[in-house]
């Protein structure tokens, strides 16, 4: 298992965007940009997504963010 399964199992099975980053092997400032991205989601900022993409990623987002996933 690799690439995209990888990171879908590591998502599902992680309670924290930390836990998430250490798993996958992301790098500080990796994780950091993931979750101002989500937050900036969350906050109705599309940041460098498209209105389409982040409209697409909104409900997943919240979802992640009420199971304090960050």
């Amino acid at each position: 298992m690799g690439g995209v399964e990888k990171v879908a199992v590591a998502l599902s099975q992680s309670p924290t965007a930390d836990v998430f980053a250490k798993s996958t092997g992301m790098s500080d400032t990796d994780e950091t940009k993931m979750i101002t991205a989500m937050q900036g989601i969350l906050d109705g900022n599309e940041g460098d997504l498209s209105p389409n993409e982040s409209a697409d990623f909104a409900f997943f987002v919240q979802k992640l963010h009420e199971t304090g996933f960050f």
